[in-house]
C-alpha cells in the first residue's frame, strides 16, 4: 500500500481540526443555512478520529512529521474528550444538542490549541523536504478570517512558497484570489494577504499578475485583449503555470475562443521544453 505523503497528512490535519474548531461554520453547515456547506457533528468526528488512533500509522506519532510532545498531547486529549462525549450522547451526536454543549465547547478549544501547536510556529512544515508538486498539494486555500493567532497559515504558505519556486508563490496567489465560499474570507483579509505576498516577492511577472489577482478579489474580469497580452508575456517565463492560470481565469467571456487556444499553445510549448 502506498504511504500518504506528509504534506497531504498535514492538509488533512488542518481541514479536520478546523472542522472541529470552527463554531461559526458549524452553525451554518450543521443546520442547512448554506446549501454549499453540509456537515454534522458525526461527519466532523469521522473525519478526525481514525488517524488519531494509537498504532503504527497514527498521525500523532508519525516520524516524518515529528510533532512536538505538546502537539501530541493536545491531539490525544482531543481524541479522548471526543470519545467521552460520544459515550455520553451517542456516536452520532445531535447538532442541536452539540452546538452549545459545554463539552463540545471544550472540544473546540482543544482543537484550536492543537492547530496552534502544529502550525504555529510552522517548524513541522519547514522541516519537510517539500518539492513544488508536494507544495501544490498542500496549499488548498490557505486563508480564512478565523486564522490562527500567532502565525496565520497563509503567511506560512507564502513563506514556504518563496523557498520553493516562483510557480509555488504564484500558486499561493491563485488560491488567495479565489477562495471557496466555505473559506468565509473578507475582502480586507484578502487585501492584507495580498500586501504581504507582494512585499517579499521580486519577479518580472509579479506586478502585472498581482494586479489581475486584485481584480479577481474585487469580482472584476479583465478584457480579452489584456488577457492575451499578459499570456504572451507569461509565455516567455516557462513553467509559470500558476501565473498563467490566474490571468486565464480572470478573463471575461471570450466568444472567439482565442484565449483557450493561446492557453493550450503555451501549455503545449512548455511541456515540450520541459517534458515530465
Amino acid at each position: 500500500m502506498m504511504e500518504t505523503p506528509p504534506e497531504l497528512k498535514l492538509r488533512w490535519a488542518r481541514e479536520a481540526l478546523e472542522g472541529i474548531a470552527d463554531e461559526a461554520t458549524q452553525r451554518v453547515s450543521w443546520f442547512g443555512l448554506d446549501p454549499n456547506l453540509r456537515d454534522s457533528p458525526g461527519d466532523e468526528i469521522c473525519d478526525l478520529l481514525p488517524p488519531l488512533d494509537e498504532g503504527e500509522h497514527s498521525f500523532i506519532t508519525d516520524k516524518e512529521l515529528a510533532l512536538s510532545p505538546q502537539a501530541q498531547a493536545a491531539l490525544r486529549r482531543l481524541r479522548n474528550t471526543i470519545q467521552a462525549y460520544q459515550q455520553e450522547v451517542g456516536s452520532d451526536p445531535d447538532p442541536k444538542i452539540t452546538i452549545d454543549h459545554p463539552k463540545w465547547r471544550e472540544i473546540r478549544a482543544i482543537a484550536q490549541e492543537a492547530l496552534k501547536l502544529i502550525f504555529n510556529p510552522p517548524s513541522v512544515l519547514r522541516a519537510l523536504p517539500m518539492t513544488e508538486e508536494q507544495f501544490l498539494n498542500v496549499i488548498d486555500c490557505p486563508i480564512s478570517d478565523k486564522g490562527h493567532p500567532d502565525i496565520p497559515f497563509w503567511k506560512i504558505m507564502i513563506d514556504l512558497g518563496r523557498a520553493i519556486s516562483a510557480n509555488a508563490v504564484f500558486a499561493v496567489l491563485d488560491e488567495i484570489s479565489r477562495p471557496p465560499r466555505s473559506a468565509k474570507v473578507s475582502l480586507p483579509a484578502q487585501r492584507d494577504v495580498m500586501n504581504y505576498w507582494r512585499a517579499g516577492f521580486d519577479h518580472p511577472l509579479a506586478e502585472d499578475v498581482s494586479e489581475v489577482a486584485i481584480a479577481r478579489i474585487g469580482g472584476r474580469c479583465i478584457s480579452t485583449e489584456q488577457c492575451l497580452a499578459l499570456m504572451d508575456t507569461i509565455s516567455h517565463h516557462p513553467g509559470q503555470y500558476a501565473a498563467l492560470s490566474i490571468v486565464y481565469f480572470a478573463c471575461e467571456r471570450d466568444e472567439t475562443g482565442e484565449v483557450d487556444r493561446r492557453w493550450d499553445n503555451i501549455n503545449d510549448q512548455w511541456r515540450r521544453q520541459f517534458p515530465a
